[in-house]
């Protein structure tokens, strides 16, 4: 077993909040011609604020070309071919506006409604009249999309005839603004309607709705038809999650340069669920909105990477993980991914506190990442009467293996959940959480009520359910309770849970919403999981263990650590976690027995050799630490803090010479350490001391 990480990840993922704060914005006018045009032209009007926002706060021109590819990424039809159709037809409308829309081109508002909308189905031009303006009505039909109707039509005309076509409203223009000379009240849209009707229909209509069909009068322009006009400037922005832009910029100095681009979408669910011993386990759920995989031969594969960090709320690393999970499919095993998706169910131990809980999970064959971030608490006995968020699942699946680590595990098994709440009317739903703090008249005269509302009703109560909390008793806190969805019409619903005490006074309550469709399947995630062994009940301890001496409580650290270490003391792991706990409460004379066994072998590690050679040069056996040190850099290569140490035993046993060897290394490698300096100044001092004439 090997439960280490990666430290570069610790150091630059602990960094990065900070970093993300110093970013500034620019103003465009600052960017290279390139980007500014990119980004106040070519882009204006499909770009959302939060994509402009971080686009301005990008340093590099290399960062901003990563963006752009991003950009383009996220609005790709048909991701994994080599063309982006999307960006194809974008910049020929871009060209269109700027060749046939003059003297505006893509600034005009005939190039920002085709830049938008792309090609009118019909285009009616009304440029003969003698008393009307000239006049161009665009017919548009195509597939809803961003609260737009199917058929609509846009209207511009030559306004005040000065020459260049803008957008028409019928509600601020009016029908009578359509006209040359008009003579009638300003307010009189009947008149200036029948003047219309007069030369044209078609064109007396438009200039009341844009909407065909739409129910109105002539006296009064369509509402409806200005809000599609404000609709048209939102459409692009809501085609798009822009969340990837601020994942971007978060993760532009973490993950490599062929991921920055790639990020995707994600569904996630943390629950904290304490098992009967009150150990805390963080179950966490992370869904990918796609899984891309390559193909060889006639199997499919993905690897899948997940970094995960628990901080305190300064900041302080508390726990870290990575863990791989290698996807090795059939054509049969594809297609049942291709047509859900895909997730991951994992869990840890955590100690009691408050913390933000981060994830990133890159899929290194297509090069993508996604991530969240979650605010967790754990609590302890003492806090109080406290419930935990309300939990819902779709299945409830047997467990038989006591001694493993499993996501979502309660008493009576593992549950199946998906953030997005949506049942079945085949579906169990199953409610969990947890109850601490019940005090005796809680325990025996408390109960709680589960309440379900429908939401398209105005609030409408469907059904209530009252419990016992002594019904639970011997659960020890822990509510499991079901409700068979053919029970429920199909509809979305709002449960609200709440605790009452015996004064029918309500004290704690939680709420969810899901929905039960219309659908008799539905296309659930295939879930990948890796159950961990407890290793002889020694794991989670160990966890615990190193998540106290990462808070500083060096004392319950030390007391989880050997207990972990006593269970199995065949794993490296919990020998290495035991000895740092030994240097950090000063026992430095055990730590040689416990990792004497761990000296030998190809594959010895540095943190063995590291702890022996600290514990001996704190024990003033420098002698015996010089070896160490020196059989640390042979094997693992220079490294300062091991040359400063090495530097630091030859010192104390009068060996200035070699003494002087390894600092001067060391600041050779890093010129930026004072105290090295000052050491060897003192050698050198004491050196021409004793060659000095007597």
């Amino acid at each position: 077993m090997n439960i280490a990480v990666k430290k570069k990840f610790l150091v630059i993922f602990f960094l990065l909040p900070s970093l993300i704060l110093l970013a500034k914005s620019k103003s465009p006018k600052d960017l290279p011609e390139m980007y500014k045009k990119w980004l106040e032209e070519e882009v204006t009007y499909i770009i959302t604020k939060t994509e402009k926002e971080v686009f301005l706060k990008l340093e590099t021109n290399r960062e901003r070309d990563m963006f752009i590819e991003a950009f383009w990424r996220q609005r790709d039809p048909t991701p994994g071919t080599p063309e982006n159709e999307n960006k194809r037809e974008h910049y020929r409308r871009f060209n269109y506006a700027n060749q046939h829309f003059r003297p505006g081109g893509w600034r005009s508002d005939m190039g920002r409604v085709y830049i938008i909308l792309g090609e009118p189905r019909n285009i009616h031009r009304h440029t003969s009249y003698t008393k009307v303006y000239p006049m161009e009505i665009w017919f548009y039909q195509q597939a809803p999309r961003g609260g737009l109707p199917p058929n609509f039509n846009v209207v511009f005309f030559e306004k005040r005839g000065a020459g260049e076509y803008v957008l028409y409203s019928p509600l601020n223009d009016g029908p009578q603004s359509l006209l040359i000379t008009y003579q009638g009240h300003p307010h009189d849209y009947l008149g200036a309607y029948e003047i219309l009707n007069e030369y044209n229909s078609f064109l007396a209509q438009v200039s009341i709705t844009l909407i065909p069909g739409e129910d109105t009068t002539p006296s009064q322009p369509s509402m409806v038809s200005d809000m599609l006009l404000q609709r048209i400037d939102r459409v692009p922005k809501l085609e798009v999650e822009d969340i990837y832009a601020e994942k971007f910029l978060k993760f532009k100095d973490i993950v490599e340069v062929e991921y920055s681009a790639n990020y995707i979408g994600n569904d996630n669910l943390v629950q904290v669920i304490t098992d009967d011993a009150r150990t805390s386990f963080v179950s966490y759920f992370i869904g990918l909105k796609r899984l891309s995989v390559n193909k060889y031969d006639d199997s499919y594969y993905a690897d899948i990477e997940i970094n995960g960090m628990v901080t305190t709320q300064s900041g302080d690393v508390v726990y870290q993980f990575e863990k791989d999970y290698p996807l090795r499919m059939d054509q049969e095993q594809f297609e049942k991914i291709r047509d859900s998706s895909f997730a991951v169910y994992d869990t840890f131990p955590l100690v009691p506190g408050d913390y933000k809980f981060s994830l990133l999970l890159k899929n290194k064959a297509s090069k993508e990442f996604t991530s969240f971030e979650k605010e967790i608490s754990i609590i302890q006995e003492t806090d109080g009467l406290f419930m935990t968020p309300l939990l819902l699942a779709y299945d409830l699946k047997p467990q038989n293996v006591s001694s493993s680590i499993i996501p979502f595990r309660i008493k009576e098994g593992q549950l199946i959940c998906h953030p997005g709440n949506s049942f079945t009317r085949n579906d169990i739903l199953y409610i969990f959480f947890q109850l601490y703090g019940l005090n005796d008249s809680l325990q025996e005269s408390g109960k709680i009520i589960f309440t379900f509302y429908k939401i398209h009703k105005s609030g409408e109560e469907f059904l209530s359910v009252t419990k016992r909390i002594a019904d639970f008793a011997e659960e020890k806190g822990n509510v499991l309770v079901d409700f068979v969805m053919r029970d429920f019409p199909i509809s979305d619903y709002k449960l609200v849970v709440t605790l009452y005490d015996q004064n029918e006074q309500p004290i704690l309550t939680d709420s969810r919403f899901f929905s039960v469709s219309l659908q008799t399947q539905i296309a659930r995630p295939q879930i990948f999981s890796k159950v961990a062994s407890t290793a002889n009940e020694a794991l989670v301890p160990y966890i615990k263990g190193m998540q106290f001496l990462n808070k500083g409580e060096v004392r319950e650290g030390s007391r989880l650590l050997e207990l972990a270490y006593h269970r199995n003391p065949a794993v490296i792991d919990f020998a290495v976690g035991l000895s740092k706990a030994y240097i950090l409460s000063e026992q430095y004379g055990k730590i040689e027995a416990v990792l004497s066994p761990f000296r030998e072998g190809e594959n010895l590690q540095f943190e063995v050799l590291f702890l022996l050679a600290e514990s001996k040069k704190k024990l003033n056996h420098y002698d015996e630490a010089i070896n160490l040190y020196r059989d640390i850099i042979i094997k693992f290569g220079l490294r300062i803090n091991i040359l400063n140490s090495l530097g630091y035993c030859y010192y104390q046993v009068g060996n200035r010479t070699e003494a002087r060897a390894a600092w001067e290394k060391s600041i050779e490698i890093n010129p930026e350490q004072p105290s090295i300096k000052k050491m060897l100044d003192s050698i050198k001092r004491n050196k021409e001391k004793e060659y000095a004439p007597k």
